[in-house]
């Protein structure tokens, strides 16, 4: 044989059934956390290819978004919308899950009393929001209500999506998806920020509110500087709609990018 020359072999059926029993033994011996880590996307073009054949194949990139009250998401989100990607509003998903017959409605109405329903049954959100806001204890027992709720709803609509463009990319807003700790499940998330005299001036307007009031509703979140911490990608609206259009164009071809790897 040539010195230098290249060899190629093929395993005997046996020998490929002990490589893929020893490649199965590594995969469940592996640490549980990188696992986890390999399918959120920061190593699954290789590595979860490689130890667990088979997984994050053909699925759609599954992005989060989110931020603090009136800082310009929904702007950030109709633009991702234009440019292609998939939009699962957590808003309207909410909406839905507290519709009137709905076991959401039901378990709202029975923890806060008829008072948060309108005269047509409909979920009162202003009354709801002024009980919660104020109050940490009774907040967090709206969340521990609803966001099974709205996980489930959106999971589902993750399906029908992914059954049509499996290769395509998926946005799921969320305010609390960092706190609740749903970004957990997805291989991408945005923060969505500005700065605070800004996001303070733009809910003032939004919601007729006064500056103490307003200070008070964003006092109840998260910090900005704390959620911009889990962030893959930043996206800075105090400058503007197109200032943050290119940002977003930005982002959205390195999504791009990133589907591209995940493949």
């Amino acid at each position: 044989m040539a010195q230098g020359a290249v060899v190629f072999f093929s395993l005997s059926q046996g020998e490929r059934g002990r490589e893929r029993l020893e490649r199965s033994r590594l995969a469940c011996s592996f640490p549980f956390a990188l696992r986890a880590h390999c399918k959120r996307g920061r190593l699954r073009s290789s590595l979860t290819q490689t130890l667990f054949p088979g997984e994050g194949i053909k699925s759609m990139l599954k992005v989060g978004l989110t931020g603090s009250i009136a800082v310009g998401k929904s702007f950030v989100l109709r633009t991702l919308a234009e440019l292609g990607a998939h939009i699962i509003d957590a808003d309207e998903v909410a909406r839905q899950v507290v519709a009137p017959g709905s076991k959401g409605l039901d378990l709202v109405r029975s923890t806060f009393g008829s008072q948060v329903l309108r005269d047509n049954g409909e979920l009162d959100r202003t009354k709801l929001g002024s009980i919660v806001f104020t109050d940490a204890a009774k907040r967090a027992q709206l969340n521990a209500i609803l966001h099974p709720l709205i996980i489930a709803a959106q999971d589902e609509r993750i399906r029908e999506l992914e059954s049509v463009d499996e290769s395509g990319i998926v946005v799921i807003d969320a305010a609390l998806m960092i706190e609740s700790g749903g970004y957990r499940r997805l291989d991408k998330l945005i923060v969505v920020h500005c700065r605070p005299e800004i996001q303070l001036q733009r809910l003032m307007k939004r919601d007729n509110l006064s500056r103490a009031d307003a200070v008070q509703r964003i006092s109840t979140q998260m910090p900005q500087t704390e959620k911009m911490k889990y962030a893959d990608y930043l996206i800075d609206t105090s400058d503007g709609f197109e200032a943050t259009r290119e940002q977003v164009a930005e982002v959205c071809a390195k999504l791009n990018e990133d589907k591209i790897g995940t493949v």
